[in-house]
């Protein structure tokens, strides 16, 4: 049995239990993509190892059944025989009110968590700083590309280096967040590169320096990317709902989707109306002012990037207006589509995590 799926089977036992461990929740964040939950898992467990007296739940802000929506994790996790159903999710636990949390992947806490405003002992995350929790013992928001290279980097070398499981299991979000470390889409830092020689010195036994190349881990890569990318099965809703974020900005509800999958191919299958009312559907269902869609996929050897706004709020229109405009993520309405409101993305390097804050402060400009 792998080392994971036991520290999980005890957890899981812990909780139905009744005992007197103190109790720290370790969350990753909403969306719960694969960076979120391995880096959650690994913080979690090998927290675990150094102190034994306290229950680390590494968990998974999504309903069990949501698991399927992500394909990929079900493939990186049963690279080392670790049964994904095992996680921890958010419908199979009733949350301890003393509890304290640590936040992975994320430093805002949200619902259902946000009672633990005053619980929250840990940040380790890559996004932009929202400034909350100063006080907390362990705070680091860095723009790392991967959120688990900082797990690992805040834990001794000797608790992991000799850890294939962990090498095999932490690679994969690794790979996938810094896209296989392309310096070129500003998404690999020195950091990220000095964990990955780490983890493929363990899993290849090679020797590697800061001029190695990806050549070792490219068809890693390839293969998780694949797995990610089989979207074309899912409904329209599922699509939207499988890597979603929600955020209040002065009082509007917006909601944000990642899609592996390109607008064309999608429009193929359902046309751009229709993916355009799945979006309004969607986003009446959630009561949102509105929505946004950003996609990131590989075609013919290119990565690409995509963007589709839809608004609810009429008030929110020059939001739309204002990011169509702007010239640092240069938009580009796909003309051939009979609809406004889809767009290419001319600068790659800005993913959700660039974009969302250009957003917001759009969002908070836009009566003033």
């Amino acid at each position: 049995m792998s080392q994971l799926e036991e520290f999980l089977d005890q957890v899981h036992q812990k909780l139905q239990g009744n005992n007197e461990f103190r109790k720290v929740i370790v969350t990753g964040n909403d969306s719960a993509d694969l960076d979120s939950i391995v880096s959650s898992l690994l913080f979690a467990y090998l927290s675990s190892k150094q102190d034994k007296t306290i229950l680390y739940i590494p968990l998974v802000k999504v309903p069990k059944a949501d698991l399927a929506l992500r394909p990929e994790l079900a493939y990186v996790m049963n690279l080392i025989h670790l049964d994904h159903q095992k996680l921890v999710c958010i419908d199979e636990i009733t949350l301890d009110q003393n509890a304290s949390v640590v936040l992975i992947d994320h430093n805002h806490l949200t619902p259902p968590l946000s009672q633990y405003d005053n619980q929250v002992i840990g940040v380790l995350d890559h996004h932009v700083d929202e400034h909350f929790y100063q006080s907390a013992p362990l705070r680091r928001v860095e723009m790392v590309g991967s959120c688990v290279t900082l797990v690992l980097e805040h834990f001794p070398d000797h608790l992991w280096t000799n850890n294939k499981e962990i090498a095999q299991l932490a690679l994969g979000p690794l790979l996938v967040d810094t896209v296989n470390l392309k310096w070129e889409l500003g998404r690999t830092t020195e950091l990220d590169i000095a964990v990955y020689h780490k983890l493929i010195g363990l899993l290849y036994q090679v020797q590697v320096d800061s001029s190695s190349s990806t050549t070792l881990t490219d068809d890693y890569f390839k293969a998780i990317e694949k797995v990610k990318s089989q979207v074309d099965a899912m409904s329209s809703y599922d699509i939207l709902r499988r890597d979603y974020k929600e955020f209040v900005v002065d009082g509007y509800r917006i909601g944000t989707s990642a899609v592996t999958w390109h607008f064309r191919a999608w429009a193929e299958r359902n046309s751009a109306e229709e993916i355009r009312q799945a979006a309004i559907d969607y986003a009446n269902k959630r009561q949102l002012d509105m929505e946004v869609i950003f996609t990131a996929f590989d075609h013919n050897g290119e990565y690409r990037r995509q963007l589709a706004v839809f608004v609810m709020q009429p008030k929110l229109q020059t939001v739309q207006d204002n990011l169509e405009k702007n010239p640092d993520i240069q938009l580009k309405p796909i003309k051939e589509f009979d609809v406004a409101g889809f767009y290419d993305q001319g600068n790659i390097r800005m993913s959700r995590k660039q974009v969302w804050p250009l957003l917001k402060q759009l969002i908070e400009q836009h009566e003033k």
